[in-house]
């Protein structure tokens, strides 16, 4: 039998961190390295809450909690 997977959710920091790499342009593979979490977590995460293009932390966050 495997063993459960452990989830564990971004925390406010990280999307600041997020926020900050994806208005610089940057690709999802540096960000994701940078904030130490998986790309597919990454990619998720800014499909879930981005609108328009504008990946925002404080919206992001709120609807997390």
């Amino acid at each position: 039998m495997k063993p459960a997977r452990q989830y564990n959710q971004l925390n406010q920091g990280q999307r600041y961190q997020i926020e900050a790499f994806v208005g610089k342009d940057h690709t999802q593979q540096v960000i994701a390295e940078s904030v130490i979490t998986n790309e597919a977590t990454l990619s998720r995460e800014l499909r879930a809450n981005s609108r328009r293009g504008l990946y925002r932390t404080d919206i992001a966050h709120t609807l997390a909690m």
